[in-house]
Order: structure tokens, then sequence, then C-alpha cells
């Protein structure tokens, strides 16, 4: 049987909705290994992006983060998933690619690597505070 690819759903209090259908047999995902991280309210806002991966930065974001991923998994890091799935959350992609788009798709231009991690890590900040 082939690796499954490894899927992270990251979200708010409305990423509940589709743990609860996804628990009951609602909603799968054929192919793929299935991990939920994020939080609710407050705690939502005390996830922060640092070190490579998005982290709670309190204890009470950290047990809520612990309870919604129930794998025990405190960091989200880009480098163990392969798909990433933002469910609910407010971050508006659409302001941040927007600048990105045309550079991204012209072989004649580039941004770096560098640079556009910079550019989502201010734009993830900036989002944690709406």
């Amino acid at each position: 049987m082939p690796s499954q690819s490894k899927l992270a759903i990251f979200g708010d209090s409305n990423l509940g909705a589709v743990r609860r259908a996804f628990d009951d047999g609602l909603l799968s995902f054929p192919g793929y290994d299935v991990e939920f991280w994020g939080a609710a309210g407050s705690e939502y806002r005390n996830i922060h992006y640092g070190k490579g991966a998005l982290r709670p930065i309190t204890p009470e974001a950290e047990k809520a983060v612990l309870f919604v991923n129930g794998k025990g998994r405190k960091h989200l890091r880009t480098k163990d998933f392969n798909v990433f799935v933002f469910y609910g959350v407010r971050l508006r992609w659409a302001e941040f690619f927007a600048a990105y788009i045309d550079l991204m798709l012209d072989h004649e231009r580039s941004v770096s690597e560098a640079a556009l991690a910079s550019a989502a890590k201010q734009f993830l900040a900036g989002a944690s505070r709406r």
C-alpha cells in the first residue's frame, strides 16, 4: 500500500464542525493521514508563528491545541505535512497572494523563498490581531 500524504486541517472554532463530521464518519479524506490543529476564541489568538512553526504561546492555548489535535502535536510545522487546509480561519489569503501572484507566475521575475516566508510571517502576525 502506498504511503499516505499527511494533511493538516488548521482552524479556529469553526474547525469543530469538520472534526465532528470526520470523527462521525460523515467526511473522509481518502489517501490522507489527517490531523486537526487549532483552537477556539482567545486561545486561537494565542497561536503565533515562530521558529518555523505555528505554536501556542500560553499554557491555555497549548491545552486547547492538544485537545483539538488529539495526537500530542504541540507545534504545526510545514515540513511535517504535505497539504494544509485552513478552515474558518480569518486569514483573507486573497489579500496576501494579490501582492505576489504576478511574481510567482512570471518566469522572468521571482521572489525568494526567504522573502515570501518573511511576508507570510508578517501577514499571519497581522491576521492574529484582527
